[in-house]
């Protein structure tokens, strides 16, 4: 727009001004383009910031501990790859109780799984983490990027005691590009009491610069701890539920199994008393099947509360299958339950 005006404000001028006023025009003009770039430059760099904060106060705000902490990461990578256009956002953290690795992946081909991250070794996590440790890094090919230099590689890495960037040694950066098929990416470092790691965000040259991975050091800063404290909260959550499902399981044999196992001595004795020709026996032997099945159901039940039961299966499809047994036992009802695909529901959900 400004530029579309200043010509056409030459134009006009120029067509209707003497010759001794062409040096008073060309100062206007000029003037005219540099207070449109100001304009434009300060309006971009409200929305920008606006933007900005819009994120940050999103991440703050999306965690929910009832869904656990795997929604809440999933849905911070998932933001974060969106706001700055970008192809993947990749997450790889090492947990210090375990000495364990993992990766988060979003975007790209393979959608993050709400499940729980993969497990990775020691040897694939290292080139993703050989960059120089604590460091905000931007790194990539030449292209749009005026500091990229002309032969191809260039790591910057962000030197916070002197709020300046330097240029670094390319072969780590050359080896992560090459390992998560990009030709720029900025990382940042994650710290946690529990673990440490680094979150990284693909993209074409054109869609970050060295300024957007300082930003990301924000959203680092203001979600993972956010995080962490719905992992503690998670772990005191499932302590409490251990101890509520012992009470439970007390409760429900002394409340609830026993009145069963004593409805299935009354009606054995009922079938007792019944003689072979009573059109009320088989339906009284129905009955005394049911209430053992029940009883059955009911003590697995108790040992699952106390003793949580561990599996590849979901408890959502494992808890279907079991009332479709019953439904076909019970009451000669078939139903399939057809599972396809990557079933993505916690235990928690």
């Amino acid at each position: 727009i400004t530029q579309t005006s200043a010509a056409l404000f030459a134009l006009t001028a120029f067509a209707a001004a003497d010759s001794g006023e062409i040096a008073r025009l060309v100062v206007r003009g000029t003037f005219l383009l540099a207070l449109g770039y100001m304009i434009a430059c300060w309006g971009g760099l409200e929305v920008r910031q606006k933007r900005r904060l819009d994120l940050l106060r999103d991440v703050s705000r999306l965690s929910n501990p009832r869904f656990g902490v795997e929604q809440t990461i999933a849905s911070v990578l998932e933001k974060t790859r969106v706001f700055f256009h970008a192809n993947q956002c990749v997450l790889v953290m090492r947990d210090a109780e375990t000495d364990t690795w993992s990766l988060r992946i979003t975007g790209g081909a393979k959608p993050i799984s709400l499940r729980g991250p993969e497990l990775i070794s020691a040897v694939v996590a290292a080139p993703l983490v050989a960059l120089p440790a604590g460091a905000i890094v931007a790194a990539g090919t030449s292209g749009r990027w005026n500091w990229f230099s002309r032969s191809g590689q260039v790591c910057h890495v962000y030197d916070e005691s002197r709020c300046h960037w330097t240029s670094t040694d390319a072969a780590a950066a050359k080896t992560v590009c090459d390992l998560l098929e990009a030709s720029v990416f900025i990382s940042v470092p994650i710290s946690l009491s529990r673990g440490r790691g680094r979150m990284y965000v693909t993209a074409q040259p054109d869609c970050v610069d060295r300024s957007d991975a300082l930003f990301l050091l924000d959203i680092a800063v203001q979600a993972f701890p956010v995080i962490e404290n719905i992992a503690l909260l998670d772990r005191l959550a499932s302590g409490a539920a251990l101890r509520e499902r012992e009470r439970i399981a007390r409760d429900l044999h002394d409340s609830t199994i026993q009145p069963y196992i004593g409805l299935t001595h009354g009606l054995t004795a009922l079938r007792n008393k019944a003689t072979t020709c009573n059109p009320l026996r088989n339906d009284i032997d129905h009955l005394i099947t049911m209430a053992t099945e029940v009883i059955g159901d009911l003590r697995r039940y108790a040992v699952h509360l106390e003793i949580p039961q561990v599996g590849d299966e979901p408890t959502f499809v494992t808890a279907l299958r079991r009332q479709a047994a019953q439904a076909q036992d019970f009451y000669g009802i078939d139903i399939l339950i057809s599972l396809e695909g990557d079933f993505s529901m916690n235990d928690r959900m």
